[in-house]
């Protein structure tokens, strides 16, 4: 192979790389979204008031 084609050769795979790190980096972001916002606990937006379970 020559230079120019080893060069691109490389730069398609340092761009697939760069590529699969950035979708594995909003794919966990979008699988963690509820944890992130805090939807994911109870009551959460509600106008009540929780202070424990009482036990």
């Amino acid at each position: 192979m020559t230079g120019a084609t080893t060069g691109r050769l490389r730069e398609i795979s340092r761009r697939t790389a760069l590529g699969a790190l950035g979708a594995g980096i909003m794919g966990a972001t979008v699988a963690s979204w509820p944890r992130l916002s805090g939807t994911d606990i109870p009551g959460r937006g509600d106008n009540g008031l929780t202070a424990g379970s009482g036990k």
